[in-house]
């Protein structure tokens, strides 16, 4: 049954303090094969454009979230502009011969099976930008964990501009140790009409959305949101005042595009109820299941070990306790081809580069290893960020550079970590391999009318 306009009057100044708006969705219609509908995040496999090619065969001539989207892979090529009208133009095609179709407000309860049996469960919401903030030192409800390269937010911002829908790929995270918010709802979800059910391409595995509409169910999760947004609650778990409510998880930078783009719009004259003042994301518990705090490895090409080895970073952090500096994956301190892999602290037992501080954060150690080697060498290298372990070996053995493999982060540790520093290191952790990582299917429209 839908929402009165009374009802739904009541939980927006319910949910409003926390930043939080039911959504209208925009979903496939029934006839849609949503197998070759959702497509894999447009910031994954960016140095492995097969990838997207063996997308772009299954997917064929069917409606596709892919025909959307612009894959990052893309961006640096000449007709990325093409690509991006293309997408708004499939958006407004897909709107008006039904392909898609808006529902009824509401949340929707996302189970994913990841391909290795394990289940997440998220929650599709939309949160209000204006309660977002990207700054390093900000106290805003919403923020960055990493810090965002500014040179990749305008491609982002400019796919956005001008297009009806969005399609997020952004998790924003909850630390909610009572499992107040996401939990109730999956442990019911049987009772939830299913709005979505498809296997995932490529190793994505499964993913089913439960519609969360009626009015009883939004005044629970409501009521989560209100005990989870309690400023005592955040006290008594982190003795502070700053009330760190969503921390983002992945796609900072997307959400960065999105801040960018309201802002203008808002500077504009846009009024405060514009549809693009609101970012659709799959909220994530980050105490639940199926949401590992993965590394995200560097490649640095046009160097070799021995100048890794080499920067007064490694040098005056000393070699790391019980052996000497230098160890690496599958072979000695000989400077073989296979020596240019590194382990930067604890990498599946292997014999770290160099001593890390208790409190050390690996991302940000690497950051400063690798910002000593672009002073000191210029354009004649570069930086790749690369999530797969085994990705990351293979890539520098192939092109002659060298693999930087980072320890996971605790997870335990990301809101504590942020409430002290501030915004971590650029690519500081992922959220699971790229394959875990959110695939599009719903939407909502951004534009007014």
């Amino acid at each position: 049954m839908s929402l009165t306009t009374t009802q739904l009057s009541e939980l927006s100044n319910t949910l409003d303090p926390f930043a939080v708006r039911i959504p209208r969705l925009v979903l496939p219609s029934a006839e849609v094969d949503l197998h070759r509908w959702a497509v894999i995040a447009c910031d994954q496999y960016t140095s492995e454009p097969d990838y997207w090619k063996r997308v772009e065969q299954l997917v064929d001539r069917a409606p596709s979230a892919l025909s959307c989207i612009v894959p990052e892979a893309y961006l640096d090529r000449s007709d990325v502009q093409d690509r991006i009208a293309r997408s708004h133009e499939s958006m407004r095609s897909y709107l008006q011969s039904g392909v898609l179709e808006e529902v009824a407000p509401g949340f929707m309860l996302v189970e994913r099976t990841l391909a290795s049996g394990t289940k997440r469960f998220g929650l599709m919401i939309a949160l209000d930008l204006e309660q977002y903030d990207r700054t390093p030192g900000s106290t805003a409800l919403i923020r960055a964990t990493e810090r965002t390269i500014p040179e990749r937010v305008p491609p982002r911002a400019a796919i956005r501009r001008e297009a009806p829908l969005e399609f997020p790929h952004v998790l924003v995270l909850i630390d909610d140790p009572d499992e107040t918010v996401i939990e109730p709802l999956a442990s019911k979800r049987e009772k939830l009409p299913v709005a979505y059910d498809t296997e995932l391409m490529l190793g994505g595995g499964h993913v089913r959305g439960y519609a969360v509409r009626d009015y009883s169910t939004l005044t629970e999760v409501a009521n989560g949101f209100r005990f989870l947004g309690d400023p005592a609650r955040f006290r008594r778990l982190y003795g502070t005042d700053d009330t760190l409510l969503f921390p983002v998880g992945d796609g900072n930078h997307s959400l960065a595009a999105c801040k960018a783009v309201w802002d203008d719009l808002s500077a504009a004259g846009a009024p405060p109820d514009h549809p693009a003042r609101y970012a659709l994301v799959e909220l994530v518990n980050l105490r639940g299941t199926g949401l590992p705090f993965e590394p995200i490895h560097r490649v640095v090409l046009g160097v070799q070990a021995q100048q890794v080895r080499g920067t007064t970073t490694v040098r005056e952090a000393g070699p790391p306790s019980g052996g000497a500096s230098g160890g690496t994956a599958g072979a000695g301190s000989g400077g073989s081809k296979q020596n240019d892999i590194i382990s930067l602290g604890d990498a599946s037992g292997e014999q770290p580069l160099m001593q890390l501080p208790a409190d050390a954060v690996p991302a940000a150690i690497a950051d400063d290893i690798i910002q000593e080697l672009l002073d000191a060498n210029g354009d004649a290298i570069s930086v790749d960020y690369v999530h797969d372990r085994e990705s990351a070996t293979r890539i520098a053995k192939e092109t002659g550079g060298c693999a930087l493999l980072l320890p996971a982060m605790d997870a335990g540790a990301l809101v504590p970590t942020v409430l002290e520093r501030g915004v971590l290191p650029r690519k500081a952790f992922s959220l699971g391999e790229s394959e875990d990582k959110r695939y599009y299917l719903e939407g909502r429209r951004i534009l007014p009318g």
